[in-house]
């Protein structure tokens, strides 16, 4: 597992699925089922357009490939990280 203190972008971030399973959920899935924001104003715009809306992003094994889940981006739950909000940098 690569050190945080690498200049790229995580590739995974650990998350509890909707199923209660923790597993791995990209993070550029993430992004682009909920939209990236610009800026602190856009990402108000972002949430404001989907009030209550949910997208749901696999979730998988470490090897990146199983699905074991999903997790829900948005919606009205709030979405659960596993609490140590592990990430992997490119996997």
């Amino acid at each position: 597992m690569a050190s945080r203190t690498s200049t790229a972008p995580p590739t995974l971030i650990r998350v509890f699925a909707t199923n209660g399973t923790v597993g791995y959920a990209y993070v550029a899935d993430m992004n682009i089922a909920w939209g990236e924001p610009t800026s602190p104003e856009h990402a108000l715009e972002l949430q404001e357009g989907r009030a209550g809306e949910g997208v749901a992003v696999p979730v998988y094994e470490l090897d990146s490939e199983t699905v074991i889940g999903e997790f829900v981006v948005g919606g009205s739950a709030p979405a659960l990280l596993d609490d140590s909000a592990t990430v992997i940098w490119n996997h």
